[in-house]
């Protein structure tokens, strides 16, 4: 075997290496992205977690339920709990909104969230708290929910609540036509 033969094999087994060190890379990229898409939706399941559990206080669920509707006879105290709960929930979504942006929380995701915060809006209270807390929040985002409160006016989803009585009063009829308790 000659020097040039030897240095053919060479050349072959380099680029065997090569080769298998990209595979290796391209793999590695693609865990690590998906290890940041993970992260973004434990990140998203977290915040909504702990607003949720915010919101589940009673004090805090009935300043809420007050404030949103804009009760005039809303205390200081109400009025400061309220607005904390809002700015909570609009810093969140815009964080979130920046995932989305940048392809780290999928599109669907966030639809789901942005959707929560849209019907939020449609009460009076909600919305002077948006109007007020906008100049804290990422330009762009405030950009995009104005523009999907032009597309649907307040007034344009119905209440969760509203929601709720109607799907039990259903199930109620369904549970008593089949013969259930």
């Amino acid at each position: 075997m000659t020097l040039s033969d030897l240095a053919s094999i060479a050349t072959v087994i380099s680029s065997i290496a090569v080769l298998g060190s990209i595979i290796y890379l391209a793999l590695q990229v693609r865990q690590n992205t998906l290890a940041h898409h993970l992260a973004a939706h434990q990140h998203q399941q977290n915040f909504l977690d702990k607003f949720l559990t915010l919101l589940a206080d009673p004090d805090v669920a009935s300043a809420y339920l007050r404030a949103s509707k804009g009760d005039p006879d809303l205390t200081e105290r109400e009025f400061v709990q309220f607005t904390a709960l809002m700015r909570i929930l609009f810093v969140g979504v815009s964080e979130q909104y920046w995932h989305e942006k940048h392809g780290v929380l999928d599109g669907a995701s966030f639809t789901n969230l942005f959707e929560g915060i849209r019907a939020r809006l449609d009460d009076p209270g909600t919305r002077a708290v948006w109007d007020v807390s906008q100049k804290l929040l990422i330009p762009e985002f405030c950009e995009r929910v104005n523009a999907m409160l032009a597309e649907a006016p307040p007034g344009a989803s119905r209440p969760l609540f509203e929601l709720w009585k109607e799907s039990l009063s259903k199930h109620r009829v369904e549970n008593t036509a089949g013969g259930g308790a």
